[in-house]
């Protein structure tokens, strides 16, 4: 049953008040012919329009009459609840003050309040119709719902309605609408409507909707439609098609559309500027996202989380920490408190660039504040740790976020599990793998298991490994290089060539990529046989996966070796070859060189390597310091660089030249590359000391070795120096390095 309310003005005069059956609720005056409808709005806090309606429309001596719905409806409203927010609307329409009192008994109960002459106002008829619009459109949105998605099932749902449809009604249907196929039949029924022109509003909706479901097809044909009816994109029209082109994966496009945009005079709000730095750093156009972040500060655009969130991932992309220290700065400045998201993507800037203790830094800095960490904060962490060799930190507060009841989630769990794969920690891997196993909320995933295989093959638990393939294959995962790759290079590191041959063969069969990874994991296996028929076993999974890497090999290890014919062969290799993988086999192929005992053969790698780019920054040269950076290389390719280099230094000195004031030789933090024993660093020191060289580790800086200038003179003009007895014909020019 319904409430009715009557409100009448002091002034007197009858109006008859009209009522739906319920569910419909009407506003009804005798000045107009027909009742106004309000849906359910007045138990949905449509407070607002009955309050716009009340102050400014109701002509003088006319009555108001609300039938409200049903107790079911009014969210457990009460006739008293409602009669003070009548009371209420009527103190802000008046001067006066409302009496409000029971009216004549109706099925239920109703209520009365008269209010003095309202403050009239020109958009009176706009409100009523608005009220009747609502009417319309809840109708309408059923008829919608229960059509088909064609136009002759909009044509039969809508018979009779070829008329009583307004642009504002549209717009308010299409926004509701979630299905996009019935949106456009509907759409295209009204556009074959005499009296209905659709408007830039009706565009703009329906683009929308188009967003929501990725259809940017759609979308162009939606626009072109919109061309021939002459309208004129706005602002909205522009954000909304970046926006649906952002969604559709197709970065260029929002570019296209941005650009357009400017050539159209549309100035971008900041929603859409922030849109579209993120879409310039998608595509590698860095600066221009930048500019964009300075045209924004320089016109006072409001500059929000989600603004410093996508400059700090830019500028994580670009790898520029300062930068990214600079925006924390500035977000300081204007006493913004960076959310979860920011937090995490200073985090990541920092932790890619090797800014290790600025990213722990950050990290407390976000607990100090207060702002709770995500599931990504946890991964993210827990790798920061890692690198910086805190594995009991990374534990401590994986501990602490389940204790706190933080998120933590299965990629968490699997973070972890890398970090003990890459660190060697196979017991505690096993004991994260069984609460996994045993809990009700994270289950075991692919990542789950490729972690396993990475850690057990690494351990040489080869059983274990094994057993985590099937588990990953009983899961219904398909196994992915990388998983074959680590059963390859467990077996090989193993001594079983046979097993890696047959898990290489598997792969194959599984169709999976033979890229640079796979080629790198042969070669490595390469440097570990020991008898002729192992070395052929892998050389022929050599040249199924890379033919050219098979070719350069025979050049090297050829009795009679060749160096022009090498350089040549080794210059096609690198262009097949996508970026960065040069250095990864170049070290391997100078690791190959060492275990086969042709040491200066790898100085030639390293020489080509050098002038083909594959090694731009070995030297840092400076007023007063000359530093050579191992950090990047294998152990083959460290003892090569690092023999060169001094090799280098001794030839200066022959003739005739100075060397700097300090000599310092960066080997990095100790962390153990994969599949590689001794961390380069301790595996320089060795070799230091073997020389009896000058160079000591470096006050506060792990992995540094210095030596003074003349320390190294005195060294290596000495006959304790065994530089110019190593590589007499094989020295490397300085400039070579720079």
């Amino acid at each position: 049953m319904a409430i009715m309310m009557k409100v009448g003005w002091m002034s007197g005069g009858g109006g008859a008040a009209l009522a739906l059956p319920a569910p419909h609720h009407t506003l009804s005056f005798s000045a107009f012919p027909a009742p106004i409808n309000i849906g359910c709005c007045c138990c949905c806090s449509a407070s607002s329009p009955i309050r716009t309606c009340i102050r400014s429309s109701l002509p003088q001596g006319e009555s108001l009459s609300l039938r409200l719905p049903d107790a079911g409806l009014r969210r457990g409203r009460s006739s008293q609840s409602w009669a003070a927010q009548i009371d209420s609307w009527a103190t802000e329409c008046s001067d006066g003050s409302p009496s409000i009192r029971q009216s004549v008994p109706l099925p239920k109960e109703s209520l009365s309040c008269r209010l003095p002459p309202p403050k009239l106002n020109q958009r009176g008829t706009d409100a009523y119709i608005w009220f009747a619009g609502v009417a319309v459109v809840r109708e309408a949105m059923g008829k919608l719902q229960a059509a088909d998605a064609t136009e002759e099932g909009m044509a039969f749902a809508f018979e009779g309605w070829e008329e009583s449809l307004s642009c504002k009604d549209v717009v308010m249907i299409l926004n509701e609408e979630l299905d996009s196929e019935k949106a456009v039949a509907f759409l295209n029924w009204l556009k074959r409507q005499r009296s209905f022109q659709p408007n830039l509003y009706v565009y703009n909706v329906m683009l929308k909707c188009f967003r929501r479901q990725r259809r940017w097809r759609a979308t162009m044909e939606l626009m072109d439609g919109m061309d021939q009816t002459g309208l004129k994109p706005d602002n909205v029209t522009y954000s909304t098609i970046i926006s649906c082109a952002i969604r559709c994966n197709l970065p260029e496009e929002a570019l296209r559309w941005y650009e357009r945009m400017q050539e159209a005079g549309c100035t971008p709000d900041a929603v859409t500027y922030n849109t579209i730095m993120d879409v310039y750093g998608r595509v590698d156009r860095i600066q221009e996202a930048l500019d964009i972040y300075q045209k924004m500060k320089d016109q006072g655009e409001p500059l929000d989380n989600v603004s410093f969130s996508t400059i700090v991932k830019l500028y994580s992309l670009k790898r520029d920490p300062d930068a990214i220290m600079a925006v924390y700065q500035e977000m300081k400045k204007r006493k913004l408190t960076p959310n979860v998201v920011t937090f995490n993507s200073m985090i990541r800037g920092l932790s890619r660039a090797g800014r290790v203790k600025q990213a722990l830094r950050i990290f407390k800095d976000m607990q100090r504040l207060g702002v709770k960490p995500s599931q990504v904060t946890s991964s993210l962490m827990i790798r920061v740790y890692g690198k910086a060799g805190m594995v009991n930190d990374a534990f401590i507060l994986f501990d602490t976020m389940k204790a706190d009841g933080l998120s933590v989630d299965t990629v968490s769990y699997n973070s972890l599990l890398s970090l003990c794969a890459e660190t060697g920690l196979v017991e505690k891997g096993g004991k994260i793998l069984n609460e996994m196993v045993h809990s009700d909320k994270f289950r075991p995933d692919d990542w789950t298991w490729n972690a396993m295989v990475e850690m057990y093959s690494r351990a040489g638990r080869m059983d274990n490994a094994r057993h985590s393939f099937e588990q990953l294959l009983q899961g219904g995962y398909e196994p992915d290089t990388a998983v074959y790759t680590s059963l390859i290079h467990g077996y090989g590191n193993a001594k079983d060539f046979k097993s890696a041959v047959s898990f290489f063969d598997a792969m194959v069969a599984a169709g999976r990529p033979l890229d640079e990874l796979v080629a790198g994991t042969l070669l490595s296996l390469l440097c570990l046989c020991e008898k002729e028929e192992e070395s052929d076993s892998i050389l022929l999974c050599i040249e199924k996966a890379n033919p050219r890497l098979r070719r350069l090999l025979d050049i090297l290890l050829k009795e009679h070796f060749i160096p022009e014919v090498w350089k040549e062969e080794f210059r096609l290799l690198l262009n097949e070859l996508p970026p960065n993988s040069g250095r990864v086999i170049s070290n391997l192929l100078m690791n190959l060189c060492w275990a086969r005992n042709l040491g200066d053969r790898s100085h030639e790698i390293l020489n080509n390597g050098i002038s083909f780019g594959v090694y731009p920054v070995l030297l840092k040269k400076s007023a007063f310091e000359w530093c050579l950076n191992l950090r990047s290389l294998s152990l083959g390719a460290a003892r090569t660089a690092l023999h060169g280099w001094l090799s280098s230094l001794s030839s200066m000195l022959q003739q005739g030249e100075e060397l700097s004031l300090s000599l310092t030789i960066e080997a990095g933090t100790g962390r153990r590359r994969a599949w590689q024993e001794t961390p380069v660093n301790t595996f320089i020191f060795s070799i230091l000391e073997e020389m009896e060289a000058p160079f000591v580790e470096t006050q506060g800086r792990l992995g540094w070795f210095t030596a003074t200038g003349e320390d190294a003179k005195l060294w290596l003009q000495s006959e304790k120096s065994p530089v110019s007895r190593i590589f007499p014909q094989r020295c490397l020019s300085l400039m070579a390095f720079t």
